[in-house]
């Protein structure tokens, strides 16, 4: 019994609903707003891989008495895409960035051995429920530190809708199933082998998948760069989640809406903020009490807000509960 509901534990994540039914909107953007870029038309804004981190609503290993978990989030934008997806502009080349951060809480509605459910809760103030998109004229976004999202020109303010999604994990190490998977297979090398940083971290394997809606607040677009985006507009992002992380480094902190805090703690590069400590343990998404993935989005719009009971949210994360079934079944 105890084992099964560890292993339950195991996959808890975020993914998400189906999408609100409405035709996407192609939009102007100006990429560097009153700068020499001209305007281009877009459908889709393609993000890339990026970095969520998923918390318990208290901040404790074990949930709040309402059982909320917490996401943030913080990624970078690849590409401007056409309405045939089609790239039309892509700010790393023009020597910018736009960058994304947010925030949401959800609930766990059912965990199971490999599929869990969840439904986003919405409101809980500026901390809690953000999306924000950032310009900045240079590129100082990094990953591996989880700093430079939340800097530049505010160009894009709204909050996230509703939603429910599922995510599938695999048991792994003190949880049972094969040994765990280094945290950080991304490219650049494992940076949290112990070498600097404060633990050798690994984690368990999953994946899942994720949409949200966020609604575009009156006042806060920057028409210098979405002139002609209206207040109601609604924004479909698709989200793609997995652990390990093998095409991004693992964020050593987080922006939670007022400051950083800590996601997978220093790195063996030294330069992340000190007080960046490590909240996932040595097994992601096992030792907690947080836990991270990799993320990558795709952003759409559209035109008129969603109807009551259409709407579709959101999803990512994967939180680990172990610390607290432990508790509860030892």
């Amino acid at each position: 019994m105890r084992k099964n509901m560890m292993a339950a534990a195991v996959s808890l994540a975020l993914g998400i609903g189906a999408a609100a039914a409405q035709a996407a909107t192609v939009i102007t953007i100006n990429p560097d707003g009153p700068g020499p870029v001209a305007p281009i038309q877009v459908g889709t804004l393609g993000w890339n891989n990026g970095d969520a981190l998923a918390l318990s609503a208290g901040g404790t290993v074990v949930p709040t008495p309402s059982g909320l978990i917490q996401i943030y989030a913080h990624g970078s934008l690849g590409t401007f895409n056409n309405a045939s997806n089609q790239v039309v502009g892509a700010p790393g080349l023009q020597g910018f960035e736009w960058t994304y951060v947010l925030g949401f809480r959800e609930q766990a509605t059912a965990i199971g051995p490999q599929n869990s459910n969840f439904t986003v809760v919405p409101g809980g103030g500026p901390t809690a429920n953000f999306f924000n998109i950032f310009f900045d004229a240079s590129q100082n976004s990094n990953n591996l530190n989880g700093t430079g999202f939340n800097d530049g020109t505010l160009i894009l303010s709204g909050t996230i809708i509703s939603g429910n999604g599922t995510f599938t994990a695999q048991a792994c190490g003190p949880l049972g199933g094969p040994a765990c998977a280094l945290l950080d297979n991304s490219p650049n090398g494992n940076n949290y082998n112990g070498a600097g940083g404060s633990l050798a971290i690994s984690s368990l394997t999953g994946e899942g998948s994720s949409q949200f809606d966020a609604t575009v607040l009156i006042g806060s677009v920057n028409t210098a760069f979405f002139p002609n985006l209206t207040p109601g507009t609604i924004m479909n992002t698709n989200t793609f989640t997995n652990d390990p992380f093998n095409q991004v480094d693992p964020s050593s902190c987080f922006f939670n809406g007022a400051t950083l805090i800590g996601g997978a703690g220093q790195n063996n590069t030294g330069t992340a903020p000190a007080a960046c400590v490590n909240t996932i343990g040595t097994v992601n998404g096992v030792t907690g009490p947080n836990t991270m993935f990799q993320t990558r989005a795709t952003t759409s719009f559209t035109a008129q807000a969603p109807e009551p009971g259409s709407l579709a949210l959101l999803g990512l994360g994967l939180l680990s509960l172990v610390g607290s079934l432990r508790k509860r079944f030892s």
